[in-house]
């Protein structure tokens, strides 16, 4: 209760402060006020080189106005600066030169900053933010002849530090659960620190290699010095540089060295007090960091270079502890294992936690499923759940040994399918008060409400906006998927896809002669051709509209035959539905294990969806993958993803006879199906390459920053912000060599 207490409050001062600053922009937008003539310094320096202690101490200076991390105010300013994505949802830049300061963004930064010194009649604004290392130019166009104090510290040092803030969950804001105190919401940081260095040639190849955030902050370390190094020989005097060692170990003497160059008077009681608030440096002796080669080769050149005693070996750096991941789903099922099987065995560096919640709710599919032990798997069967009951006291008790678990084994993000019982809901609002990202994967449709009374949907309206509202992201299975939360709110939630996915290779590998063993027991003629139903016998799947259509083309299509591979209620009444003609070519198969449904598919040749309704349908999935042409309805959430009209199967409408039986006639002509057979393959390709699920789950990983994200292409020329000298990591060079890094344009200083 104290950690949601303090994570309010936050969410409530942060919200406050950036309201005061809209309004200062908003006024300096309308052109009111001065403009200010209080003269400006900078603390820059890499995060977590004492920057923040000597920002501390300046603040206490009667002369001094002290600005400390004014997210706020830079987000008002613009938002695409703001890095860690507190205020604004996007792509923001790091590497700031020149060219980004607009007459607009001038005007704003003395309302929210100059203005607000000024009139405190201080004789110096001094303001300090982790990022200005990598934003000089643009300070220097903001307020030209501003003056900067550059602290640094041992490399070593500072990427520790930065990796224990990183891993530090106890700082959470309501309303940014993908919030880390390092990188920002979802990486944000992280993602525009390597997509900027990228673009500016600080080791391009090598930020891949950067899995642990130790690594990463010892790239962001070098990312700032080079970027220092870069304006050092324009600023000249008006750059001072002291190192963390120095502040610690002689303060009063670097206090007085940091007062002469800013031009107030280091008064002794000033000083005095000073003293008290420096601690003895903190330091890293011992194991090296490491880093890829070549960043390793410049670490440690660096770290002779400021004598500083650490220094870095070549090497892989890997994340010292994995990812940890739950998966909440009902009951173990075939189209679920396969997923959760890749999962568990291709996301290196995450432990999957597969957590089900519902006893066995579908008597008549009695599937034969192994749950292995490399799945994590998570049973709290004393309090399962069942289907038809959302709302009972078993929920609450489930949703404490589920809250439990995930509390225990410090579960970093949540995969929940489904949202439609008591326990769900409850998860939602815990994890969303928790700050843990919760991305909710549903088979939902936007074909379902036409099926839904106008009062049922409005209720739902409220009640799924409320769950739209306290999860991260959202999984949908496809473009069905989207467009059903989408008509209930018009969010900007990010989407993953996350379809199901049966197990291709046992799909496509397959025994001819077993194939015909399963013709012989199934009294299957090998010169037959026949249309295949695969599914349960219910209302909703309407096989009705099948049988009736096929019996109105059984004459004329003596050849063909229909296989219903599966059971329900229904089979005897569909049985009796059949005429003369279709009763002895209809072949009822009953309910098949996976391996016998594959044998099905290799011995039939199209293959029949004709529900009226249907979240997903894997059964579409499975037989493209045995090149099986489909005819299926157009609500069907697989058939609007896989089929595509007349190249490898037929659209139809629901609880349509005419346009069943249209279909059947156009599909048994002679060679037309073999036609659409060879469709089915380059169908399939596509759509595995552009939704695979698990890549999905991959991707949502990256989104709250979980694992490296691989940094887009730069989009810009960053030449023409800064001054031609290469960065520190190369050597510094004079102005007037123009020299720039391999694979960079050359750019003069007027952007020429």
């Amino acid at each position: 209760m104290n950690r949601f207490l303090k994570a309010t409050g936050r969410a409530v001062k942060y919200g406050a402060l950036k309201w005061s600053a809209d309004r200062g922009v908003a006024q300096a937008d309308a052109g009111t006020g001065s403009v200010p003539t209080i003269p400006s310094a900078y603390l820059i320096g890499c995060g977590r080189s004492g920057t923040t202690v000597c920002g501390e101490v300046l603040r206490r200076h009667p002369d001094i106005y002290y600005f400390f991390e004014p997210y706020h105010l830079w987000a008002s300013i613009d938002p695409t600066i703001d890095v860690l994505n507190l205020y604004h949802i996007g792509s923001a830049t790091l590497l700031l030169g020149a060219d980004r300061c607009s007459d607009r963004s001038r005007k704003r930064f003395n309302r929210l900053l100059l203005d607000r010194a000024e009139r405190a009649r201080a004789k110096l604004m001094v303001e300090k933010t982790p990022f200005n290392a990598c934003r000089i130019g643009y300070l220097d166009a903001l307020t030209p002849g501003c003056k900067f104090i550059h602290l640094v510290r041992d490399g070593v040092d500072v990427a520790r530090s930065i990796d224990r803030l990183s891993r530090d969950r106890s700082y959470g804001i309501v309303g940014k659960g993908d919030l880390n105190r390092w990188w920002g919401r979802s990486g944000s940081k992280w993602t525009a620190l390597a997509t900027d260095g990228s673009g500016a040639n600080y080791f391009p190849d090598e930020i891949p290699l950067l899995q642990s955030y130790e690594s990463k902050g010892a790239y962001e370390w070098l990312v700032s010095l080079g970027e220092i190094d870069r304006w050092r020989s324009r600023h000249g005097d008006r750059l001072l540089e002291i190192t963390y060692d120095e502040l610690t170990a002689n303060p009063q003497q670097t206090l007085k060295r940091v007062c002469d160059f800013l031009g107030v008077a280091a008064n002794d009681r000033w000083l005095a007090a000073s003293l008290t608030k420096i601690d003895a440096a903190r330091k890293n002796f011992g194991t090296p960091v490491i880093l890829p080669p070549k960043m390793a080769e410049a670490f440690n050149r660096e770290q002779k270079r400021f004598k500083f005693v650490n220094r870095a070996e070549a090497g892989t750096p890997q994340s010292t502890t994995r990812v940890q991941m739950a998966v909440i789903s009902n009951e173990p099922t075939p189209y679920r294992l396969h997923v959760q099987q890749r999962m568990a065995r291709e996301l290196e560096g995450v432990a999957v936690y597969n957590i089900f919640t519902h006893t066995i709710s579908n008597p008549s599919m009695p599937w034969q499923m192994r749950v292995g032990a490399e799945l994590n798997p998570v049973f709290f069967a004393q309090n399962h759940i069942n289907a038809g009951m959302p709302i009972s006291f078993r929920h609450f008790r489930l949703f404490r040994d589920i809250q439990r678990h995930l509390i225990q084994h410090g579960i970093q993000m949540i995969i929940l399918l489904g949202y439609n019982d008591l326990t769900r809901l409850l998860l939602i609002r815990w994890a969303y008060r928790m700050g843990i990202p919760l991305v909710l994967a549903a088979d939902s449709n936007i074909f379902a409400d036409t099926r839904t009374p106008w009062f049922l949907r409005r209720i739902k309206r409220p009640f799924l906006r409320w769950v739209l509202r306290r999860v991260a992201g959202l999984m949908p299975m496809g473009t069905c998927g989207r467009a059903y939360f989408r008509s209930y709110l018009d969010h900007n939630l990010p989407e993953f896809l996350f379809p199901y996915e049966p197990d291709y290779a046992s799909l496509s590998n397959f025994d001819e002669q077993e194939v015909s063993a399963f013709r012989e027991r199934h009294n299957l003629a090998p010169d037959r051709k026949r249309l295949l139903y695969c599914g349960r016998l219910v209302p909703i799947k309407r096989v009705d509209v099948l049988l009736e259509a096929f019996s109105r083309v059984a004459l004329a299509r003596p050849e063909w035959d229909v296989v219903i591979a599966g059971d329900g209620p229904l089979r005897k009444t569909l049985e009796a539905s059949l005429n003369e003609t279709a009763r002895p070519r209809v072949k009822w198969l009953g309910f098949l294990q996976f391996q016998e449904t594959v044998l099905a598919y290799h011995a039939c040749d199209v293959l029949v969806h004709p529900s009226e309704y249907e979240p997903w349908a894997l059964v579409i999935n499975e037989a493209i993958a045995c090149e099986l042409p489909i005819i299926a309805t157009s609500v069907v959430g697989a058939a609007v993803e896989l089929v595509r009209h007349r190249e490898n199967g037929l659209i139809v409408s629901p609880r349509s006879v005419e346009a069943m039986t249209d279909a059947l006639w156009e599909v048994t002509k002679t060679d037309r199906y073999l036609e659409m057979k060879a469709g089915c393959a380059p169908m399939l390709d596509l759509w595995r390459r552009a939704a695979d699920p698990v890549e999905g789950v991959r991707e949502a990983l990256r989104h709250f920053g979980l694992i490296w994200r691989q940094p887009a292409e730069p989009a810009r020329n960053r030449g023409s912000e800064r001054p031609s000298a290469t960065s520190a990591v190369e050597g510094p060079v004079n102005e007037a060599d123009a020299s720039t890094r391999p694979g960079e344009a050359s750019w003069s200083l007027d952007g020429s």
